[in-house]
């Protein structure tokens, strides 16, 4: 496998391939990580040199407190979940912070280059991969804070977080070498460099590509410019995303206050999920039920 690796030019690959079969990984998980690790490796063959001469990681100046949310078909045809996330985060932030961006309100925030909005348009760019230039664009323009739309708010949004001129969640899992940060929770400050490199190799994919490479394209895009500075964000909190993202595998589980007292403790932001076995988590009773009946 050395020898082949070599030739083919794809040892780094091969060896973390063998690390994760030494820890017991599937051949499912592995093919994942393999993919993934490819798609980023031709990304990184076609756009290596561009992403150096873009990159650029000045800290935005001027803060903002707006609250960015995005459901494109409107609020009222999202599923309960989405509903309850998005009733939460207005009381929490207050209804006049939280934007809903929509399909069409786009315009009254953003203005999105015209290749974009015809390769979106035309679903050559899913209504996915538009939401993370959506959310770069918002956040370049007016700063502030971006959330999933299944983002749920059981407290303030701490401290750190509040005060940071650029924050996101690092993404620690083992299987998923190739992305450094999570995009569902960004707060930034108006004009962040950063987010302005990774919307500019975004646009650039985008206008030699009709279709996605790999599902993680934004993650990877901005793994990518990051290997212009070691991996690193100067002044970024490092915080993982593993407390944020606990309470999704608890929604098909019967209800215990205790354990949700807890959780709130350890964190007030909590990342969750549509892609539900809904005959599991609708039961009465669960986690699930208590959140859409505003009961948690």
């Amino acid at each position: 496998m050395l020898k082949v690796a070599l030739e083919k030019g794809d040892l780094e690959k091969k060896a973390v391939t063998a690390l994760f079969m030494g820890l017991g990984y599937s051949n499912l998980a592995i093919g994942a990580v393999e993919r993934r690790w490819r798609s980023y490796l031709d990304l990184k063959k076609r756009y290596s040199t561009y992403a150096q001469e873009i990159a650029d990681f000045t800290l935005g100046k001027e803060k903002s407190d707006d609250v960015w949310v995005c459901w494109l078909q409107g609020i009222e045809q999202a599923p309960e979940l989405v509903k309850a996330c998005y009733g939460r985060m207005q009381i929490v932030f207050g209804y006049e912070r939280v934007h809903l961006v929509t399909e069409s309100n786009i315009c009254d925030y953003v203005e999105m280059p015209d290749f974009i909005m015809d390769k979106w348009k035309s679903g050559r760019i899913t209504n996915t991969h538009f939401s993370d230039l959506l959310r770069n664009e918002l956040l370049i323009e007016h700063g502030g804070l971006w959330l999933d739309s299944t983002v749920y708010m059981s407290g303030d949004l701490p401290a750190y977080i509040e005060n940071s001129p650029l924050f996101m969640y690092s993404h620690m899992n083992i299987d998923d070498i190739s992305i450094c940060y999570n995009s569902w929770l960004i707060k930034a400050n108006k004009g962040d460099g950063t987010l302005k490199s990774l919307q500019t190799l975004l646009e650039r994919y985008w206008k030699d590509n009709d279709r996605i490479s790999d599902y993680f394209l934004w993650h990877l895009c901005l793994t990518l410019l990051l290997e212009c500075k070691n991996g690193q964000i100067e002044g970024l909190i490092p915080v993982t995303d593993y407390l944020p993202e606990s309470f999704a595998l608890m929604l098909d589980k019967p209800f215990d206050e205790l354990q949700w007292a807890t959780l709130k403790n350890l964190t007030p932001i909590h990342k969750l999920t549509t892609k539900l076995d809904l005959s599991a988590v609708q039961k009465q009773g669960t986690f699930f039920d208590a959140l859409v009946k505003g009961k948690i």
